[in-house]
């Protein structure tokens, strides 16, 4: 018979063994729970719901409105943009926008305190009456200044062709100069640049690759006289053009059979859509008139366009890889009348297009199979990763003249938001979000303007006042930004294609100058990574063919490579950020494989309660995750969780139930960093 000591250290060992048994069988209901729960959720809830949209625009101090006091024309109804880029050199997105005749253009510069002031006036681009459209940022010179080039409706009404001389011009092209201090010159006369037509959108690129950029614009109206079409312009690389539109191939595309130039062209782009190395381009334009030029290595370009073109009325575009096969893809926004009781109208309305690139260059219209034909009256389009999953998602714009009887069902109709479902189609969210703007939506960007690395969205409108859309999306999605500096005159490395890779997936973006509709979203590569917490590798082929390397990189990261240079210059977004962001600052790495940061710097944090725990006794139950999934599926009310209340949770999610069932199986420490210029649960509402 064991004796008193002995039965002692029996029952404690019998103890322990039945604790530990406890605590395996409730780790494994929490793991089994959780997966029930997760795959409840997942089904009832799309992947989108727990992410808005804020719209922001009079806070961020983006007060203007766009407007016609003369009546306006069908080109004037077609026009009004904007172009984002960083002007002045400070990290910070700025946007140049455009106002019709009520007032004159405006630059707004980036505080980076999550406002704008307007600077156009004292930077010299404050052009009134020019009847501007389609504003691009590009470094033509090569100096690391961003220029502009603002577009213009130059012909009177129902006049499509307007030499200046014998036919007088009512709007004015303009190229600016960027002086490097905040200001410009205008060098128009000087540069060579001449138009005789209605000019709409532009596209920057280097299409000879002789390292300095050069231009193709785009022009709508009847049919003009034989000559040039001057949509191409090379770069002389003495702050001079030349127009080369006949000389390469781009006039004969347009050229009717009375020899007269009849192009309806909208919205260009240069795009490496056979992966050659030279840029091709990607023409949209309005009845049956987009166009694929293949460049033939800087010689000539040859019209590519095939059946499988088919958009009927192509006025916006986006070019992006949306499925992630290395290749790039081109969608076409048109218009969508669900009733075709507009077709007698002279419109074509079977709606927008996406052709898929196969992979040798030549496209497949996947239009229905992706489900973004129907978009209403479209415009502006581009492609973002607005959710940081890795997979480029699509917006576009919509709207037509209030004036017109014929098409009063689509005065209002809304901004659509195709959400990438990763398996080669989209869902339309746009209202789910937050984004179905339903003003007269003509240029859009899409750009991360606060820094707090998600993209937002800017709609220039016409006829009233713009529209920024913050993106609210929850800090779990990770990111990476890269810019790029280039050696001799391509300083942006507009054309140089970026891969990036974590955990065996590869996303690669090609860096454009380009439009969406007299509209450009700045040159940077947003790449979304999911929760993936390093890079595995980032890979840079430049225009000249150099290819660079870099390993093992932080996520919410911007990154700076130069061309040539082994050191990256890196800047981490930290977990918690204080509300006035300081100016990003870049420090260089020591090298390729060592990548090292300057994070930003961390306030003291805030102790916040527990995640999950409904009872607040500092532990995470089955109980209470059971509770929070009953909440979370309309079961049960959010009062039975106190918790929710006390953190302001409006909404639990996925996320939400996951941090908790972290909780319930690592301890529950109340120690949750929260700052006021942080996003917490209560900032993760509806998200």
């Amino acid at each position: 018979m064991p004796s008193h000591r002995q039965g002692e250290n029996m029952w404690s060992r019998a103890r322990v063994r039945c604790h530990s048994c406890l605590r395996r069988c409730h780790r494994l209901v929490l793991a089994a729970l959780a997966d029930v729960a997760l795959s409840a959720l997942e089904c009832l809830t799309p992947a989108w719901a727990s992410w808005s949209f804020t719209e922001v625009h009079e806070s961020a101090a983006l007060v203007y409105e766009h407007r016609y006091d003369a009546t306006p024309s069908a080109a004037d109804w077609s026009a009004g943009g904007v172009a984002a880029g960083d002007y002045d050199g400070d990290g910070w997105v700025d946007l140049y926008v455009v106002r019709g005749d009520a007032g004159a253009n405006l630059l707004f510069r980036n505080r980076g305190d999550g406002t704008f002031e307007e600077v156009g006036a004292r930077a010299g681009v404050d052009l009134a009456g020019a009847r501007s459209t389609g504003p691009t940022f590009a470094d033509f010179d090569g100096d690391g200044h961003l220029d502009l080039l603002v577009l213009a409706l130059l012909c009177p009404n129902k006049v499509s062709y307007c030499d200046g001389v014998q036919k007088p011009q009512t709007g004015t092209v303009k190229l600016f100069r960027n002086r490097g201090d905040g200001t410009f010159t205008d060098v128009t006369a000087q540069s060579g640049l001449r138009f005789t037509r209605d000019s709409f959108s532009a596209a920057w690129g280097d299409y000879d690759l002789d390292g300095d950029l050069d231009l193709f614009v785009t022009h709508w109206g009847d049919n003009r006289p034989p000559g040039s079409s001057e949509h191409l312009w090379r770069n002389n690389g003495d702050g001079t053009f030349t127009d080369v539109s006949v000389s390469l191939g781009i006039t004969a595309a347009y050229a009717f059979v009375t020899g007269d130039i009849g192009d309806l062209s909208f919205t260009p782009n240069f795009a490496d859509i056979d992966s050659d190395g030279w840029p091709d381009l990607l023409v949209a334009g309005d009845f049956l008139q987009s166009k694929v030029f293949r460049n033939v290595r800087g010689t000539a370009f040859v019209d590519a366009t095939t059946p499988v073109i088919s958009d009927e009325n192509g006025m916006g575009a986006a070019v992006g890889d949306y499925d992630n096969d290395g290749h790039l893809d081109w969608f076409v926004s048109s218009i969508w009348d669900p009733d075709q009781d507009n077709r007698g109208n002279n419109w074509y309305v079977s709606g927008n297009r996406l052709y898929r690139n196969r992979g040798d260059g030549t496209f497949e219209d996947v239009t229905t199979a992706a489900g973004v034909r129907e978009g209403y009256w479209g415009w502006a389009a581009t492609f973002a990763d607005l959710d940081n999953d890795g997979w480029l998602d699509l917006y576009h714009v919509n709207g037509w003249r209030t004036d017109d009887p014929n098409a009063t069902e689509f005065h209002s109709d809304p901004a659509v938001l195709f959400h990438n479902q990763r398996d080669g189609t989209f869902a339309e969210i746009a209202a789910a979000t937050g984004v179905a703007d339903r003003g007269q939506g003509r240029g859009v960007v899409a750009f991360d303007y606060d820094r707090d690395g998600d993209v937002d969205l800017f709609i220039a409108n016409i006829q009233g006042p713009p529209a920024l859309y913050r993106n609210d999306l929850s800090r779990e999605r990770r990111f990476v930004n890269v810019q790029l500096r280039g050696r001799g005159n391509n300083r942006q490395g507009i054309g140089a294609r970026i891969w990036v890779e974590t955990n065996g997936f590869v996303q690669m973006r090609e860096l454009r100058a380009g439009s969406n509709f007299v509209s450009q979203d700045p040159a940077e590569a947003h790449f979304g990574l999911g929760t993936a917490t390093r890079v595995d590798r980032l890979r840079v082929r430049w225009t000249n063919g150099r290819v660079q390397e870099w390993r093992d990189l932080p996520s919410n990261s911007w990154i700076v490579a130069d061309e040539g240079e082994e050191a990256l210059r890196i800047r981490t977004l930290a977990e918690s950020q204080p509300t006035a962001t300081p100016t990003p600052t870049f420090s260089p790495t020591p090298s390729t494989t060592a990548a090292q940061s300057v994070p930003t710097p961390t306030p003291t944090p805030t102790l916040q309660p527990c995640t999950g725990d409904c009872s607040g006794d500092g532990e995470v139950t089955i109980e209470e995750i059971v509770r929070l999934v009953a909440i979370a599926l309309g079961e049960a009310a959010p009062t039975t969780c106190p918790v929710l209340q006390s953190a302001g949770v409006v909404d639990v999610t996925i996320d939400y139930i996951v941090r908790a069932v972290n909780a319930a199986l690592n301890g529950c420490t109340h120690s949750s960093p929260l700052t006021a210029g942080s996003r917490s649960d209560a900032d993760d509402r509806s998200r």
